[in-house]
């Protein structure tokens, strides 16, 4: 990935003297490149590892940046940066379709305003504030207070939001008027209005496969995983694997080895001598695959809890902070890493752990809620920690604003409670550690694609209950 920073913002000393003041405080880790692309009132700044695939795209009209792979839907290639811009001219008459693959853009058009997308899930952060005539938006909101017409002022919304779950709630974020982008949505802006966030894609959930036995379910699953391997992962391109011998990296090993990518390096963090590495060695043998482990300094923790607290503003917690002590090694192995990341809710239903009993129906956003506030401090508790004056009703108000996105999410009650882990424990605690990664090697996420959320989508909830689907894909299609 790149960490990276974009204003437009007609009062051009102004706009200057914000870019060469955050240049230099771009890289969030060492062995970055600083790149800009600037047209008009309009400029993009970014630090990216040099492998990482970026593009852009300027001319008299316009100009556009692409932050990784953005790959339409049933294509095997993804698009440069002029190819979305073209994508996107559609807009404001009608939503272009969204891309797979993990990746942020923008596209700025003179006559026109601009355009800001991400991944399907909102798994590349982008954060955003804006006036009627200035516009910033950025992967980290920590360079926004280098801009003169920004206030720092605490959100309390969005520290109670972080106090209940441990990560962000309906976008709010520590500071007032900033936002995080909502997964699935395009964010517009043109001088004169406030940006707007666009709906551009949900998860197409139904009942199709319901009636349909396992073996024909674990068929379908196989199909959209191998499809999304070859895509995401093409042949042509050198990959790791990030392997920890569970589930979700195990299965897409096996694919990987079944479409002959027997260069496929598998990494695992920590040392040889850590359960995961052996129980990762012998799925890397089993695959053919050479195995090289990266071990995380523990001394260094203090130092990538700052970065994390720096560049991620809690907005994910603190549960990946090693990663921000991977990037130099991972990107030491190959350009690209494999990752089976979300991919043990999407097919695994480990949503239902500890929550929820398919069996006897018990789907609700109290039980919902209740089990995902076990990660936070509970709302009893915080109503009396919060002072009253200060913060008045926004526990309750939070939690209100969370039942509402629950309930938007889909018809049925199993379904809202599959895509409300997935846009938000998920989406934060597990989807964050793709950043930090990608200043090393960029990740690649095959389960998180159109076609595997559709097949997923439409799956019932017994044969996601205890990994079922995911096992029988593992011993039948793989373990063959």
């Amino acid at each position: 990935m790149a960490n990276f920073l974009v204003i437009v913002d007609a009062d051009a000393p102004r706009r200057d003297r914000f870019i060469r003041t955050i240049e230099p405080l771009l890289p969030p880790v060492e062995g970055l490149e600083t790149v800009r692309c600037a047209h008009g009132d309009f400029c993009a700044i970014w630090a990216g590892h040099p492998q990482a695939p970026i593009s852009q795209s300027a001319d008299e009209t316009g100009a556009a940046v692409l932050w990784g792979d953005a790959i339409p839907k049933s294509v095997m290639q993804p698009v440069n940066a002029q190819q979305m811009r073209d994508h996107w001219s559609v807009l404001p008459e009608r939503l272009p379709a969204p891309y797979d693959g993990f990746h942020a853009g923008v596209v700025h058009r003179q006559d026109n305003g601009i355009v800001v997308g991400a991944d399907i899930l909102g798994l590349f952060p982008v954060y955003y504030c804006g006036w009627t005539d200035v516009l910033l938006v950025a992967s980290s909101p920590e360079l926004f207070h280098y801009h003169p017409c920004f206030r720092k002022e605490l959100n309390a919304a969005g520290l109670v939001g972080i106090l209940l779950t441990m990560h962000l709630i309906d976008g709010q974020t520590l500071w007032r008027n900033v936002r995080r982008l909502a997964p699935g949505h395009l964010l517009t802006w043109r001088p004169g209005a406030l940006p707007q966030e666009k709906l551009q894609y949900r998860i197409p959930f139904s009942t199709r496969y319901h009636d349909l036995p396992l073996e024909a379910q674990v068929r379908l699953i196989d199909n959209a995983l191998d499809e999304a391997v070859t895509r995401h992962a093409p042949a042509s391109q050198s990959h790791s694997l990030l392997l920890s011998g569970g589930l979700d990296s195990r299965m897409l090993g096996g694919f990987l080895k079944r479409q002959g990518r027997s260069n496929t390096v598998a990494v695992t963090f920590g040392l040889p001598s850590d359960v995961d590495f052996r129980c990762a060695s012998r799925v890397a043998r089993t695959l053919g695959f050479s195995h090289h482990p990266v071990n995380v300094a523990g001394d260094c923790y203090p130092h990538y809890s700052e970065c994390q607290a720096r560049w991620e503003h809690l907005a994910n917690g603190f549960n990946t902070i090693m990663n921000w002590g991977t990037p130099r090694a991972l990107g030491a192995v190959k350009p690209r890493v494999v990752t089976g990341y979300l991919g043990n809710v999407i097919l695994g239903g480990a949503h239902l752990e500890g929550a929820y009993s398919p069996s006897q129906g018990n789907f609700s956003f109290k039980t919902y809620f209740a089990h995902h506030n076990g990660w936070g401090i509970r709302s009893k508790v915080l109503k009396k920690l919060l002072r009253r004056e200060v913060f008045g009703d926004l526990v309750d108000e939070t939690i209100a604003r969370l039942e509402t996105a629950y309930l938007e999410s889909a018809d049925e009650e199993s379904h809202r409670a599959w895509c409300a882990h997935l846009q938000h424990r998920q989406r934060f605690h597990v989807g964050s550690a793709l950043w930090p990664l990608s200043f090393g090697a960029w990740p690649v996420q095959p389960c998180v694609d159109q076609k595997v959320l559709e097949v997923m989508s439409a799956m019932p909830v017994v044969t996601l209950e205890e990994r079922r689907l995911q096992l029988d894909l593992v011993n039948r299609q793989i373990g063959r």
